[in-house]
């Protein structure tokens, strides 16, 4: 039963009083409810919505329920756990499914790094919003590992299994044929997805549930992986065979000493016995390649050969190459040969024979063709006419020397050095170098100071005329649709071929927005930029003559090397379009150093620089810089103020004739360019010599 209900509050040396206690029941004071260590009450609430304060500890022996407790610290009395029934709210928290962890000094934070997906039951490591059982995401290098360390005295290591089966967990049952028992995949990025590049699995074989295999796949095109044309495989169904590629298989135990591994053609290899040096292998039909590189056939005696393969009579033989000679029987023949015949000629139907015997001699004439030169034991044989051959080559590996003029009417291919001595006649020839280095070098090895090499072309005209074409350098590439495209040339040409006043000149040419243009001409007495071609110089240029010029100049700085001054020899200067100077015969500017000579000046008459009298210059008050000497006034453009200037007495002073020296001074009106006109006026005292001007007498203010 509830005593009553507290309302009040409690805020005195932190105890309750009758004063400023009062109680719910009728007839009984706060008095006769008070206990000197305990209060029992059902209910305690503040009368006007208010907090409830207390200012020391709170011992509860029962349970407390409310909605909100602002507390710093919550024991047990017993030492026990102090249990809460209900769901516990922790504010300060932002990260929906973070764990809560001891955030120090006993303070409960979250932590983003361990998430929980209570409805899909998925766990994510680094990941907020985890999508598989468990999810880990990195975003550095080593931010994404897995690491297992164990620790112990013992053989044991440590250890990833998995498990698969048929059924719930409570009631599982045997896998079927064909079931995946296990998958590693391994993914990557291709620019707009994942996909699979890499697998690594255990299967059921597809017809017996008890067998199984493991594959390892690999994408060949970077966008997929064919499981079942795995390039590893490991069959449980067949012994543990292993299978590459799914085209060859492994026999599944091993073989004889010295055998090797013979395939059927079908995808199976088995181990046979290899030919080896003590075998007595008989082949069939087989060829033997003995000139190949490494490749010898030794210890090969006369009795080894077949009957009849060996003829040891030579003097008649068959019409076939079905045997072989031996050295006693061609000995035999020979010695059994007094002469022989040679048969000479200049073609295959110009044959003649001599018939030489032991005791003849051969005799080389010569003839109208051929001279012969016999020195030793050698025959030199001259070629007076023309000879038609594939290949000339010296028979000691020696240099073959040409000592006459070589014509060739085809192609001349020299693998090596060739040196020319002399003149050499070349119709169209082609260099062909298949690298990067020299395709043609010219080396002159003599010490003088004259010039060497000399590369000379001369066109040699029976007509020379003017502007006729001496020899030219192109310079060929290929367009970006396979093109041969001429990019540059250099041509030279005859400017002037008369006699005693010869001049040449050499032009330059470019590909210029697809056609070839020239660009610039060096001729004897000037060079030339043509077709829009620009000057571009990076330095400084010392030009000693003048400089002619039909279009724009655009420099930064033009000045004279010797400070006599830089001449402009035209009637106007312009700058950026708009004429700033104009100066003729009655007008031109001239410098002096002479006070008496300032009659005139130059003023800006909207762009044309003009000289202008000094009398005929009206001074008044002006409101800006830019309104002076327009051409519909000689003087300054008037503006008016209220009083100028002031005296110290603020007053308007009259400048008359019978002024005292001096202008006064002002403090507070300004004059049209915002100057103070104190400062304006002090500053008008005569300095040096002036031209005395009539300002009239009574005039209110200067100009009016």
């Amino acid at each position: 039963m509830a005593i009553g209900k507290i309302t009040g509050s409690v805020v005195a040396d932190n105890t309750l009083t009758e004063s400023n206690l009062a109680f719910g029941v009728s007839g009984q004071s706060a008095a006769s409810a008070w206990a000197t260590d305990t209060l029992k009450v059902n209910i305690i609430e503040s009368d006007d919505s208010t907090a409830i304060q207390l200012n020391d500890s709170l011992n509860i022996s029962g349970t407390l329920s409310a909605n909100t407790i602002d507390v710093n610290t919550i024991t047990s009395g017993d030492s026990s756990v102090v249990t809460i029934q209900d769901n516990l709210k922790v504010t300060g928290l932002s990260t929906d499914n973070a764990f809560l962890i001891n955030a120090g000094n006993g303070t409960i934070g979250e932590t983003s790094t361990l998430t929980v997906d209570p409805a899909s039951n998925y766990l994510g490591i680094n990941q907020t919003s985890p999508e598989v059982t468990l999810h880990m995401t990195g975003e550095g290098a080593q931010s994404a590992q897995i690491r297992m360390e164990q620790h112990n005295d013992s053989s044991d290591a440590p250890d990833i299994r998995t498990r698969k089966s048929r059924g719930t967990a409570d009631s599982s049952t045997k896998n079927a044929a064909g079931d995946f028992i296990f998958r590693s995949n391994h993914e990557r990025y291709n620019g707009s997805a994942y996909v699979t590049v890499g697998q690594l699995a255990v299967d059921t074989n597809s017809g017996n549930a008890d067998r199984f295999q493991l594959t390892l796949s690999v994408s060949e095109d970077g966008g997929s992986i064919d499981a079942a044309q795995a390039q590893f495989k490991i069959d449980g169904n067949d012994s543990g065979a292993i299978t590459f590629n799914g085209a060859y298989k492994f026999p599944t135990a091993d073989g004889s000493a010295d055998q090797i591994l013979q395939t059927d053609g079908s995808g199976t290899l088995t181990f046979v016995d290899a030919v080896t040096a003590s075998s007595t292998t008989t082949f069939t039909n087989k060829t033997f390649d003995a000139n190949a590189t490494g490749n010898s056939i030794t210890n090969i005696e006369v009795a080894d050969f077949a009957s009849g393969v060996l003829d040891t009579d030579i003097s008649s033989v068959s019409g076939s190459d079905d045997t072989i000679a031996s050295a006693k029987a061609i000995k035999t023949y020979v010695d059994s040969v007094a002469g022989g015949t040679i048969t000479l000629g200049d073609s295959a139907s110009n044959a003649g024979s001599v018939d030489i015997n032991g005791s003849q001699d051969l005799e080389f004439r010569s003839g109208d063709s051929i001279t012969a030169t016999v020195a030793g034991n050698g025959v030199t044989v001259g070629l007076n006419d023309n000879i038609t051959v594939n290949q000339i080559g010296a028979k000691d590996s020696s240099d073959v020397s040409i000592t006459s003029p070589l014509q060739l009417s085809s192609t001349l291919q020299v693998a090596g050095t060739t040196n020319l001595n002399g003149t050499t006649n070349l119709q169209t020839t082609t260099i062909t170098e298949n690298t990067t280095g020299d395709a043609l070098l010219l080396t002159t090895t003599e010490d003088s100071s004259s010039a060497g090499p000399v590369i000379t072309m001369k066109r040699n005209s029976g007509s020379p005329a003017d502007a006729d074409y001496l020899g030219q350098l192109k310079f060929k590439g290929e367009n970006d649709a396979d093109q041969e495209v001429v990019y540059a040339k250099i041509t030279a040409k005859i400017q002037d071929a008369s006699d005693g006043t010869e001049d040449g000149l050499i032009e330059f040419a470019n590909k210029k927005a697809g056609s070839n243009v020239i660009t610039a001409r060096l001729r004897s007495d000037s060079l030339q930029l043509l077709n829009g071609t620009s000057l571009t110089v990076a330095g400084t240029t010392d030009l000693t003559g003048n400089v002619t010029m039909s279009g724009n100049l655009s420099v930064n700085t033009i000045s004279s090397d010797d400070s006599s001054g830089v001449n402009i020899n035209e009637s106007k200067l312009y700058v950026n379009g708009s004429t700033v100077l104009t100066v003729d015969t009655a007008d031109e500017p001239t410098l002096t150093t002479s006070a008496a000579d300032v009659d005139h000046v130059i003023i800006n008459d909207g762009g044309v620089a003009k000289r202008i009298a000094l009398g005929n210059i009206n001074v008044s008050s002006f409101n800006n810089d830019a309104n002076y000497a327009s051409a519909a006034s000689t003087g300054f453009v008037n503006s008016t103020v209220t009083s100028i200037p002031i005296s110290s007495d603020s007053t308007a002073t009259d400048y008359s004739d019978d002024e005292p020296a001096g202008v006064g001074t002002a403090t507070d009106t300004t004059d049209a360019f915002g100057v103070p006109l104190g400062t304006t006026f002090d500053n008008m005292e005569p300095r040096g010599t002036t031209q005395a001007t009539d300002f009239g007498t009574e005039e209110a203010y200067v100009g009016a």
